[in-house]
């Protein structure tokens, strides 16, 4: 099946502009898939494994056409599974170093004998009580640096301390949760005093513009590829439409419904302490995904 040949009517809801959508033919033999609901951004799916069992990994690119203008609009399908990596790989390798006591006292062997789901806050903590505390250096792929840096020049910073607090086991993994964090901890030392949300304006930057287009080896130009919005198909069966033209909503869900993963330390080269300059550095991996 070639679900990127898939083709869809979008009807516009006239008071939100949050569209519903209904598959209106999946190529010569599809039975109809999806039914516009009457709430707002959603349908249901009425034979959820006669699609979902087709999908690739997500996410998918659609080619759909608007009932308002008969325009080809660009979708990006997702779909929640256990294998759904929404931003992140190999490429997005962000580097640490340990300052605060001498590397020469430190046996990497000592170090490294953790494993485990929770090897790497392991790793750290025992880093961390022998007086060390993690620096960022830099990411690994110079190219998402300088995407990160386009979208906002503290970008690289932010989701550098995430990362930190993320696998240091400080924090939630949730997007959400890890924004309260940065909110409490204020890293960048930002003057929240006036109420200006720093972190939130910045995090969901970055949410919007990888969902609909960059990514991490790509040089990232600010325009969005996904011209439509995003289709979000649930484990459940439900499917969430969200329009770009409706950008608030549209950032609001995507914080409120992301999280960060750790994938494989094997696969992506990361979690282990190592030396490099005379010093002990660690890398750490940027992966989200929807919160299932």
């Amino acid at each position: 099946m070639n679900v990127s040949s898939l083709c869809a009517a979008l009807q516009a809801d006239s008071r939100n502009h949050i569209l519903a959508t209904t598959i209106a033919e999946l190529e010569r033999q599809a039975y109809s898939v999806l039914v516009a609901d009457k709430y707002r951004g959603s349908a249901v799916l009425q034979q959820p494994a006669h699609i979902l069992d087709k999908l690739e990994r997500a996410p998918v690119s659609l080619q759909l056409e608007s009932t308002r203008n008969k325009k080809i609009e660009q979708w990006y399908l997702y779909r929640f599974n256990e294998r759904t990596r929404w931003y992140g790989n190999a490429a997005s390798n962000f580097i640490y170093r340990f300052v605060g006591a001498d590397p020469n006292t430190i046996d990497l062997d000592a170090v490294n004998n953790a494993h485990g789901k929770t090897m790497i806050a392991s790793r750290i903590g025992y880093l961390r009580e022998r007086g060390f505390r993690l620096e960022f250096v830099g990411v690994e792929n110079a190219n998402l640096y300088y995407n990160l840096q386009l979208i906002d020049s503290c970008l690289p910073q932010i989701l550098a301390r995430c990362l930190e607090y993320k696998y240091a086991g400080d924090s939630d993994y949730t997007l959400s949760a890890m924004l309260e964090y940065l909110r409490r901890q204020n890293p960048l030392g930002f003057d929240l005093s006036r109420g200006h949300p720093f972190y939130e304006y910045k995090l969901k930057r970055f949410l919007v513009d990888a969902a609909l287009g960059m990514t991490p080896a790509e040089i990232w130009t600010g325009e969005f590829n996904a011209t439509g919005g995003i289709i979000i198909v649930k484990q459940d069966g439900d499917v969430v439409c969200y329009h770009i033209y409706n950008y608030n909503e549209f950032e609001n869900y995507l914080l409120a419904n992301t999280r960060f993963e750790q994938a494989s330390t094997s696969r992506y080269h990361f979690g282990d302490v190592y030396r490099e300059h005379g010093e002990l550095r660690l890398k750490l991996n940027l992966q989200v995904r929807f919160v299932n």
